[in-house]
């Protein structure tokens, strides 16, 4: 993690600053198909800072007039309701995005996180809840995840021995086939041959029973225990590309670039990415 200097201030894309930053810009249809798509470098000026809870808000009621007090801080250059289009817009490309992802056999293993209160005076934990993942968090993650996979292609056509990607190997075959003999004695059709099949297992075949939300909750814990851990890796040291892919996304690239304030391989990335376009440009 960078000094607070740096993260929380001069890094940050703080509302109404200028900030410099590495940006993928797609122009997508309303089904979510990418049209173009652009790398550079860039200087933004976010419009407003916005909790998950704010744009969650402006989800739950689209027909809703927010008034400023409601919101926090934002540009004298954008109303309101162009704030809450934008949001909207965003979250219905985002369930299209989405709904192609799991279509295209991508696994999510969802278990209960915790979140806790703390003393405003002391920071001391008060309580526990349970955290509930909303559609503004799917919103966030279906354009990190497309950003990454975009990076992901960006470096390894320009650099295919030296980029940095990230893998997710299968999980550990004796794990799994102890696993499919336990659902097997216990009468539950789980489908452990692919990533996606075993999304689609979780998710719609354990019935709708008092007891389904609480049986999904211990194979969900249990599969998660036969994953193995995703790793960084340099494209030229694997030479079977089919080692390269990403098991739970089910995608054939994938790296991390949308974090470096808080994670250094982002930031190697991003350097990847500056040298592309510089190479591209010079050809």
């Amino acid at each position: 993690m960078l000094p607070r200097l740096l993260c929380e201030e001069l890094c940050s894309l703080n509302p109404l600053t200028d900030r410099l930053t590495f940006s993928v810009i797609w122009k997508l249809s309303p089904e979510g198909k990418i049209l173009s798509e652009w790398f550079g470098r860039t200087v933004i000026c976010s419009c407003i800072k916005m909790s998950y809870d704010h744009a969650q808000s402006m989800i739950e009621a689209p027909d809703k007039h927010f008034s400023a007090e409601e919101l926090p801080p934002y540009s004298p250059d954008h109303s309101i309701h162009e704030i809450q289009e934008a949001i909207l817009n965003l979250n219905n490309i985002a369930k299209q995005l989405r709904a192609q992802r799991f279509e295209g056999g991508a696994l999510q293993l969802n278990q209960l996180k915790l979140s806790f209160t703390l003393d405003k005076e002391s920071s001391m934990p008060q309580g526990c809840y349970v955290y509930q993942y909303q559609d503004s968090n799917k919103l966030v993650e279906e354009f990190m995840l497309l950003a990454n996979m975009a990076a992901a292609h960006q470096i390894y056509r320009t650099y295919p021995e030296l980029a940095i990607l990230r893998r997710h190997p299968p999980p550990q075959s004796k794990m799994v086939d102890d696993l499919q003999e336990f659902c097997d004695q216990m009468g539950l059709d789980i489908d452990f041959k692919t990533s996606g099949g075993l999304h689609r297992s979780l998710n719609e075949n354990l019935g709708n029973d008092m007891y389904a939300a609480a049986r999904k909750e211990v194979l969900t814990h249990m599969c998660s225990r036969a994953m193995q851990m995703a790793s960084y890796f340099c494209t030229g040291a694997l030479k079977d590309e089919n080692s390269f892919r990403h098991y739970a996304l089910n995608v054939p690239l994938y790296t991390h670039f949308t974090s470096p304030i808080r994670r250094y391989v982002d930031v190697i990335v991003h350097r990847l990415l500056a040298a592309s376009l510089s190479k591209l440009l010079y050809c």
